[in-house]
């Protein structure tokens, strides 16, 4: 009924400019979004890059813990672009042969240097695991602290 009179009448005057207000402010903010989105990245990419130089240029615990936040940023940039772009299962096999590759780079040549980004390459695994948890619903089962029960019964 409401749409017969558009399809019989011309729609009011002001109207298709009001639509193409709204459309192109939309339009701003959507790119302002993306604007903003891409310098966020670039920071974090910048962040990392700083991190892990000054870790391999000076190996320490101020350097491994400090450099260790900065390159997180950057690290979630980077798997969630993947995580974006690559299928599920390339995703796992990838994930997998990274944690398993980073801990036998370790055992062959341990290093301080790879001692750090052996840990990191365990992050996209635990980051598909805790993912695919969330995405099954499974709600844990309440626990308000003290201790737990044992197998036949409280201790």
């Amino acid at each position: 009924m409401g749409g017969d009179y558009f399809e019989r009448h011309e729609p009011p005057p002001g109207l298709e400019a009001l639509a193409v207000g709204v459309q192109t402010v939309a339009e701003d903010e959507d790119r302002r979004a993306r604007l903003l989105a891409r310098v966020a990245a670039l920071a974090a990419l910048l962040l990392s890059a700083t991190g892990i130089y000054w870790y391999v240029a000076r190996p320490g615990v101020v350097s491994y813990t400090v450099g260790g936040w900065l390159v997180l940023p950057g690290y979630g940039v980077v798997l969630s672009r993947l995580h974006q772009r690559v299928p599920d299962r390339i995703e796992w096999l990838l994930a997998v042969a990274l944690a398993i590759g980073g801990a036998c780079a370790y055992l062959a040549w341990p290093s301080a240097d790879w001692w750090y980004f052996g840990l990191l390459l365990l992050l996209p695994l635990a980051a598909l695991i805790g993912l695919s948890i969330a995405r099954s619903g499974a709600e844990p089962e309440p626990w308000f602290g003290g201790f737990q029960d044992g197998p036949w019964g409280p201790p």
